[in-house]
């Protein structure tokens, strides 16, 4: 029995000892380790007062001014962060601290621990450098220190750099401008032009597609043929424009296709034959169908285009049109269309050097400006008289004319043609005027006007015509007249009107004078 209370007694101590050993063990090490959570590093933990001398040493390295802005960007409760590695810590001490005044450079990003020592962490958005030496963090493999021209930006890069920033804000700022602008226009423009309420509108933007001339099917336009070279000149050329503009089926009569086609080159038109352009037309006036084709066309319009048909029937248009202003607005275009044949204008051009060979020149022959002249006297003065209440023009329209071009072209030569020579030659001829054509052939007359570089015309659609296939200005009288409109619509900077009552002249000759 006191053997076996001798062994329990011994068992007892040993445990007993065993756990106050334990005990003993497990508070150091819980010490330790609550002096490791508060130092990480353990060679720091060793090196004790030296590595506080370190810091001490490391605090003196920043200026008032760097501890403020690391204060600033880093917090008050914030802790500067250690890195691993006792020889890079000693190679940062080591470093001269930064003369007084140095403002150090916000890092531009989060360091981790392991590249830089006693650094403050990154702010969000770090302001611009404003030091030219700025110490560089270090890394795990130590450069060489770079030279301030290195770490310095040149001022020329700066300025570059605002200078396309600002070239940037001003081209944005350009193009919502211009989006603004293009957003305010209308959606479409106008597609065509109307001087005024009385003028036939004129397109300018759009299109139809024509109905083809061999679909019998279709309606079509017809023209009268009656009056003189003049009045069938225009006739032709108004349905031509009719077709042009409006894309509808258009026929002349045999008895046109017969008077144009011994002047003309081409006059492709073609003729009202029975079996394929009825006869069975509505009577009508240029003007009514021109603004009826118009009003259908414009409220027709799909993706700009006009594809419906514009005519449900056929009309004859039974009167003489000369529309000046839907002419002159196409006046490229008629002179393609009446083309002289050869043998006219051979005859014209002989009549007109004739003609100059009369002159006694006070310049050399190449060097002069034709202007050509149409004076109609004999059948045209009672027709105007009972149309419009004018007289014919006397000597005093056409010296102002002549005046008028000598005050604006070089060396104007005038070629006067006209169903009266005698009255001409009597009135007009004389010095830089001469008298050329031939009173029966008016044919010739108008081929020669068509030769001039500028116009002087009289009333009358032959005057008109042949300035029109001519080249260069066209003077025409005008008065108070209000009966003779045929100008009031024509919008082309070609028209010159002159007074034939006044001495009043509008500007210069193709906008430039001759000095």
């Amino acid at each position: 029995m006191v053997g076996n209370r001798c062994n329990l007694h011994r068992l007892f101590t040993t445990l007993l000892l065993i756990s106050t050993l334990s005990l003993v063990f497990v508070v150091n090490f819980y010490g330790f380790v609550l002096e490791v959570r508060q130092d990480p590093n353990p060679q720091h933990s060793k090196a004790g007062d030296k590595d506080d001398s370190e810091k001490a040493v490391g605090k003196k390295s920043l200026s008032d001014a760097e501890e403020a802005l690391m204060g600033a960007y880093g917090g008050k409760d914030e802790k500067p962060r250690q890195i691993q590695g006792q020889g890079e810590a000693k190679a940062q001490v080591q470093q001269p601290p930064e003369p007084q005044g140095k403002v150090l450079e916000p890092p531009a990003k989060t360091l981790e621990p392991s590249e830089s020592q006693a650094q403050v962490p990154a702010p969000p958005e770090p302001p611009p450098p404003m030091t030219k030496n700025v110490p560089q963090p270090p890394e795990l493999k130590p450069e060489p220190p770079k030279t301030p021209e290195k770490t310095l930006k040149p001022p020329e890069v700066v300025e570059k750099t605002s200078e396309r920033k600002s070239n940037l804000t001003t081209l944005t700022t350009r193009q919502t401008s211009a989006q603004k602008s293009a957003t305010s226009k209308p959606k479409s423009v106008a597609e065509w032009i109307n001087k005024s309420a009385n003028c036939l509108p004129l397109p300018k933007n759009f299109h139809i597609d024509p109905v083809p001339q061999e679909d019998c099917k279709e309606p079509h336009v017809v023209m009268h043929a009656g009056g003189q070279l003049g009045n069938k000149m225009c006739q032709y050329i108004s349905l031509y424009l009719l077709r042009h503009i409006f894309g509808v089926r258009v026929s002349i009569t045999p008895r046109m296709k017969e008077v144009l086609s011994l002047y003309f080159v081409n006059v492709s038109l073609p003729i009202q034959d029975p079996e394929c352009f009825t006869k069975d037309t509505l009577r009508i006036t240029y003007d009514d169908l021109y603004l009826l084709l118009q009003a259908r066309a414009a409220s027709s319009k799909s993706s700009g285009v006009v594809r419906t048909r514009l005519m449900g029937r056929s009309y004859y248009i039974y009167h003489h049109p000369c529309p000046r202003d839907v002419i002159m607005a196409h006046r490229n275009l008629v002179r393609g269309v009446l083309a002289f044949r050869e043998e006219v204008l051979a005859q014209a051009r002989s009549n007109l050097q004739e003609a100059l060979g009369r002159i006694q020149w006070p310049f050399p022959l190449d060097n002069t400006t034709v202007v050509s002249v149409h004076v109609r006297r004999r059948d045209y003065t009672a027709y105007i008289l009972k149309h419009y209440n004018l007289t014919q023009l006397d000597e005093a329209y056409f010296r102002r004319a002549f005046q008028f071009f000598r005050d604006r072209v070089v060396n104007p030569v005038f070629v006067v043609v006209s169903d009266d020579h005698w009255w001409c030659r009597k009135v007009l001829e004389g010095g830089d005027v001469v008298v050329a054509g031939s009173q029966r052939n008016p044919v010739n007359d108008i081929a020669l006007l068509s030769l001039g570089a500028h116009t002087i015309i009289s009333y009358g659609t032959f005057s008109f015509m042949g300035a029109t296939l001519a080249h260069g200005d066209i003077a025409h009288p005008v008065d108070n007249n209000d009966k003779y409109s045929h100008y009031d619509c024509v919008d082309d900077p070609a028209i010159k009107p002159v007074n034939r009552d006044s001495d009043e002249f509008p500007g210069p000759v193709g906008g430039e004078s001759k000095t």
